[in-house]
């Protein structure tokens, strides 16, 4: 887990928009993307689920 990547989880939490967030932080919208999955991977690769509506919840699976 990368300072960076906890940032970038944050900016796009604010923004609601992968488009958005990227722009705001000054990379592209894939990079931003492939950041955040390497992210959920680290902290719980079931537990965290990317929405299409670009938003997180949490996985209801146990």
């Amino acid at each position: 887990m990368e300072l960076r990547q906890l940032r970038y989880f944050l900016t796009q939490a604010e923004e609601l928009h992968f488009g958005q967030a990227a722009a705001h932080e000054h990379i592209v919208q894939s990079a931003l993307s492939q950041q955040l999955q390497r992210l959920a991977a680290v902290c719980d690769p079931s537990g965290l689920v990317l929405q299409p509506q670009c938003r997180f919840r949490r996985s209801r699976r146990a």
